[in-house]
C-alpha cells in the first residue's frame, strides 16, 4: 500500500490524542517513534472516519459538548453493562484525549518507514502509556459518558476507516469475511488427546498466519475479527520482524504460543478496490502455510526412516494435503455514499429519509405490523433533533447500521457456504482406521490396486509416533507429527528457546495432556498422596524397563514424558508421567519385539504381544489401585456454546441509555459544580435536566449499537 495510505491510518489512530502529551506520557525508548510523526492537519476523510467510528450514538453525546470532568473513570462491558472502575488519573486521561489545535513538531525528526511506524503506534503505544499511567490505561474509555469501548479500540477502528477512505472518489469501504473448512472434521479425526490439540492448534496457526499476512498488507487495525492486539503469535512474529518493539512486547512463553484460539472466520475492513486481491492473498497464504507444515512433518518422518519408499509427491501424501481445504468469502459495502448526513432538522425530513431508505434496504430492515425495525425510530429522531438544536454541526452516519451490516455479512457468507459443491475426494485405497476418510498414507507409485494387508505392513513401523496398528490419512499423520516440527515452524527466538532440536523439547512440555493427566487433580486435592504416587510409579517403571528407555527418536521415554499440566510442571517437574497408572495409555508407547526371531513377526503376532504386555501392565497397576479406584480413570470434559449472539450484537438485549444516566446523573451534576464557572452552571444544568427528562421519558432508546 502507498505511503499516503499508512499516513492516513496514522492520522486516524492519533485523531483523539494530544501528540505533545503523548510524548510526556511515554518512556524514553518511545521518543524515536513519536519524533518521526509528521505535523500535518488530518485530511477530511480522517474526520469522517472518526465520525463513523463513533457511530451516531456517541456522536450525539459528544455533540452535547458538556463541560464535565468526571471525578473517576470506568469502563462498562459492551454486552452485560458490568462496570469496572479504573485507577487512571482523570487529569492525565483528559490531557491525553484532548487534542491541541496544532501539535508542535519534534526537534529532530526521525526517518521511519510509515508502515513500521503505524505498527508501533497501534501495538506499542498503548503499552508505553500503560507503563507510565498503569495497566488500566489500556481500558481508558473512548467516551466517559458512554464507557462501553476503550479509546484504543476506537482509535484502531478510526485508523481502519481512514485507510479505507484514502480515495474519497472510490466506492465505500467494504466489510469482507473469509473462511475455510472443514474444521470440525479435522479436529474430531483424532485417536489421542494430542491429536485433538494438534487439530485445534493447526487451525489456530493457519488462521493467525493469514491474518498476519493481511495485516502486513493493510494494517492490523483492518482485521475487525479477530482482534490482533496482544495475540501471542502476532506478537511473536512482530518481535521477529522488528526487534526494536521488544521493550513493549515481551516474547510470549511457549505455553501461550501453543494455546489455540484463532477462529477459522475472519472479518476485515478494506478499501473496495482491494477486496478481491486481499481475499486471494488470504487463500494463497492458507495453502502455502499448510503445504509448509506438510513439508516439515514429512522431513521429520523421513529422518525417522518411516516408509522409506514414500515420496513427498505421492498422491497419498501431497495429493491428499492439497485437497484438504475449501475457502470461501464474501463482502458488503459499509453503506451508500455519502456515508454521513447532516439533514437532521425537521424541515429536512424528506432529504434525511431519502438517505435512510437505501441504508435500510442494504441491511434488510423493513418495518412489520408488529415491529419497527427501519432506522431511525421516531424517539431516536426526536433525540437527534434535540441535540441538533444545541449543535447544528452534528449529524448521523452509517455507523448506526454496523451491527445490521454484520448480520447481512453473516447471512451472505452462509449462503456462499451452503452453495458449495466441494466434497471429500473419493478414496480407492484402504481408508483411515481413525476417521474412515481418505486413503491411508502408502507408497503406491504405480497406482495399482492395494489391500489393507499391503498398507498394514508399512504401518507396522512405529518410529515413536504410531502404535503399529492404526493407519492414518495424510492430514491425520501431519497432526500426529506436528509437535515435532514446532521449533522449525515458529522460527528462532532471541533467547534461543526455539532453536535446535534439544531446546525444542521445551515446547513438548507444553503439549496437550492425555486423559490420564486427570491424576493431577487427584494429587492437588489430596497432596498427602504425592509420595504414594512417587512410590507406585517408581515400582511400575522398574517392573517394565521399556517405560524408561529412550525410543531412539529423540523423544522422551514413556515414564518421563511431560504431563502437559502447568501445576505439575511448576511444582513437581520430577514426577513420572501419570500414564504409568493406566495400562491403555501406557501400552500406546510400547514397541513389541519378536519373541521368536526365527519366525516372521506378523502383524497378528505383534498384536498378541501387545495384548499380553497390556495385561501384565494392568495386573501390576491393580496391585496398587483396584479397578474402579484408579485416579487415572476419572476425567471431565466440558464444552460450551452460545446462541442468539446476533440479538446481543444488534442491541436487542442491551440496557437502555437511561439506566446509565440515572445512576450517574447526581455524580455528573456534583462534578459540574466543581468544574464549571458559576455563570455557566445554570444553563448547563438546565440543559442536563432537559436531556435527562427526555431519556427517562423514552426508555426504548437502545444502548451500545455503535461500532465500538
Amino acid at each position: 500500500m502507498s505511503n499516503s495510505f499508512w499516513q492516513a491510518k496514522i492520522q486516524g489512530l492519533l485523531y483523539d490524542f494530544d501528540r505533545d502529551r503523548l510524548r510526556n506520557a511515554t518512556g524514553e525508548n518511545a521518543q524515536v517513534f513519536l519524533n518521526a510523526l509528521k505535523s500535518v492537519n488530518p485530511a477530511p476523510t480522517v474526520s469522517q472516519a472518526y465520525q463513523i467510528a463513533e457511530a451516531s450514538d456517541r456522536a450525539l453525546l459528544n455533540g452535547l459538548q458538556l463541560p464535565l470532568t468526571l471525578p473517576t473513570l470506568k469502563v462498562a462491558h459492551l454486552l452485560s453493562g458490568a462496570e469496572l472502575p479504573l485507577s487512571v488519573n482523570v487529569t492525565d486521561y483528559y490531557r491525553l484525549t484532548s487534542p491541541s489545535p496544532a501539535d508542535s513538531p519534534p526537534n529532530s525528526p526521525e526517518s521511519i518507514d510509515s508502515r513500521q511506524l503505524f505498527w508501533w503506534l497501534w501495538r506499542c503505544l498503548p503499552e508505553a502509556v500503560s507503563q507510565r499511567l498503569g495497566e488500566d490505561a489500556l481500558l481508558m474509555p473512548a467516551v466517559p459518558l458512554l464507557p462501553d469501548a476503550s479509546v484504543w479500540s476506537q482509535a484502531s477502528l478510526t485508523a481502519a476507516l481512514a485507510g479505507a477512505l484514502t480515495d474519497p472518489n472510490s466506492s465505500p469501504p467494504h466489510l469482507a469475511t473469509f473462511s475455510f473448512s472443514p474444521v470440525q472434521e479435522l479436529i474430531k479425526a483424532s485417536r489421542k488427546m494430542r491429536d485433538f490439540w494438534a487439530g485445534s492448534w493447526v487451525l489456530h496457526y493457519l488462521s493467525a498466519k493469514l491474518c498476519w499476512r493481511l495485516a502486513q498488507c493493510y494494517g492490523p487495525d483492518s482485521l475487525i475479527y479477530p482482534s490482533l492486539f496482544q495475540q501471542p503469535l502476532i506478537d511473536h512474529w512482530l518481535g521477529q520482524t522488528w526487534a526494536e518493539f521488544r521493550p513493549w512486547i515481551p516474547q510470549p512463553s511457549a505455553s501461550v504460543l501453543l494455546t489455540a484460539g484463532f477462529p477459522n472466520v475472519i472479518v476485515a475492513l478494506l478499501p473496495a478496490k482491494d477486496v478481491k486481491s486481499a481475499m486471494q492473498t488470504a487463500r494463497q497464504t492458507l495453502l502455502a502455510e499448510w503445504s509448509r507444515i506438510g513439508q516439515l512433518v514429512f522431513a521429520e518422518l523421513r529422518r525417522r526412516h518411516w516408509m522409506p519408499d514414500l515420496g513427498e509427491n505421492s498422491a497419498t501424501w501431497s495429493g491428499w494435503l492439497a485437497s484438504q481445504w475449501q475457502t470461501y468469502w464474501t463482502a458488503l459495502p459499509i453503506g451508500v455514499n455519502p456515508l454521513t448526513n447532516q439533514a437532521i432538522a425537521a424541515s429536512d425530513a424528506a432529504q434525511l429519509q431519502a438517505w435512510l431508505d437505501p441504508m435500510n434496504r442494504l441491511c434488510q430492515l423493513q418495518d412489520t405490523p408488529d415491529q419497527r425495525r427501519a432506522l431511525f425510530l421516531p424517539e431516536e429522531l426526536e433525540f437527534m433533533r434535540a441535540v441538533y438544536e444545541k449543535d447544528p454541526s452534528m449529524g448521523v452516519n452509517v455507523g448506526s447500521w454496523w451491527s445490521y451490516l454484520f448480520d447481512q455479512l453473516r447471512y451472505a457468507a452462509g449462503t456462499v457456504k451452503n452453495s458449495r459443491v466441494w466434497q471429500v475426494p473419493t478414496a480407492f485405497l484402504p481408508r483411515s482406521t481413525v476417521s474412515g476418510i481418505g486413503s491411508v498414507v502408502y507408497p503406491n507409485p504405480d497406482q495399482r490396486y492395494t489391500t489393507e494387508g499391503d498398507t498394514g505392513k508399512y504401518w507396522e513401523r512405529q518410529v515413536g509416533l504410531f502404535d503399529g496398528i492404526e493407519e492414518l490419512n495424510a492430514t491425520e499423520t501431519l497432526k500426529r507429527g506436528l509437535h515435532q516440527v514446532l521449533p522449525q515452524l515458529l522460527g528462532g527466538r532471541g533467547e534461543g528457546e526455539m532453536g535446535g532440536r534439544g531446546e525444542g523439547r521445551r515446547f513438548e512440555r507444553q503439549l496437550y495432556p492425555d486423559l490420564s493427566s486427570g491424576v493431577a487433580g487427584w494429587l492437588r486435592t489430596h497432596p498427602q498422596a504425592i509420595e504414594y504416587f512417587r512410590w507406585v510409579t517408581a515400582e511400575i517403571s522398574q517392573a517394565f524397563a521399556w517405560t524408561t528407555q529412550s525410543p531412539g527418536t529423540g523423544d522422551f521415554p514413556p515414564a518421563t514424558q511431560p504431563w502437559g499440566i502447568p501445576w505439575i510442571e511448576q511444582n513437581y517437574p520430577d514426577l513420572l508421567n501419570s500414564r504409568l497408572l493406566n495400562a491403555g495409555w501406557l501400552i500406546d508407547e510400547f514397541t513389541p519385539t519378536n519373541p521368536n526371531p526365527s519366525q516372521p513377526f506378523t502383524r497378528e503376532a505383534q498384536k498378541q504381544v501387545r495384548q499380553a504386555e497390556c495385561q501384565r501392565v494392568g495386573l501390576k497397576i491393580a496391585e496398587y489401585f483396584t479397578p474402579g479406584n484408579n485416579p487415572s480413570d476419572w476425567y471431565v470434559l466440558a464444552a460450551g456454546d452460545g446462541d442468539g449472539m446476533s440479538r446481543w450484537l444488534n442491541g436487542e438485549r442491551l440496557k437502555a441509555y437511561r439506566q446509565g444516566f440515572e445512576a450517574d446523573l447526581a455524580g455528573y451534576l456534583r462534578a459540574l459544580s466543581h468544574t464549571t464557572p458559576l455563570p455557566q452552571q445554570d444553563d448547563t444544568i438546565q440543559g442536563w435536566l432537559k436531556l435527562t427528562a427526555f431519556i427517562l421519558r423514552h426508555r426504548q432508546i437502545g444502548m451500545g449499537e455503535g461500532m465500538g
